[in-house]
């Protein structure tokens, strides 16, 4: 890029921060508007949320399907046992989930600030350019004028009649 004029240096730069705002902007946004740690624990409470659930109608299609299909007889059940059975799964599936959610939400922020951060970096170089751009444009009409001071600005003939 060094024999490009800071003109094409600048429209490559924006090019590149059109692109990032265009493909990860209002995401990285989204994300980064939370501290890191407030965003994995909200990311987590949602996957709690959504865990709890699914494992609700787990446990309702396989107590259907252990009553209706099966015939188990409700009074015979030992329902302290099934619940302390039913607690330490719940609990393993919710740590399992958070951990895996925790690492995902933790890289999922760390991606968006390294790209965020890059993006900065690049309006930073692309304001750089746009001063290297001004002070050529500067340069360029100083030495236009410079030129124009050089040339003869009097009559297109030095003599006239009255000035022999």
């Amino acid at each position: 890029m060094t024999n490009l004029t800071a003109n094409q240096q600048r429209i490559i730069a924006m090019t590149k921060l059109s692109l990032y705002d265009k493909d990860h902007g209002t995401a990285d946004r989204h994300i980064l508007r939370f501290y890191r740690q407030d965003y994995i624990y909200r990311r987590n409470m949602w996957t709690r949320v959504y865990i709890i659930i699914a494992l609700l109608v787990w446990y309702l299609l396989y107590w259907f399907n252990q009553i209706a299909v099966k015939g188990v007889d409700i009074l015979g059940l030992d329902y302290k046992a099934e619940l302390i059975k039913i607690g330490w799964q719940a609990l393993g599936i919710l740590v399992l989930f958070s951990l895996i959610g925790g690492i995902q939400a933790s890289r999922e922020y760390a991606r968006a600030k390294k790209r965020h951060d890059e993006y900065l970096k690049g309006l930073t170089n692309a304001d750089k350019l746009l001063e290297k751009e001004a002070e050529e444009a500067r340069r360029a009409q100083e030495e236009d004028e410079d030129e124009e001071e050089g040339l003869y600005d009097g009559p297109a003939f030095p003599y006239t009649r009255y000035d022999r």
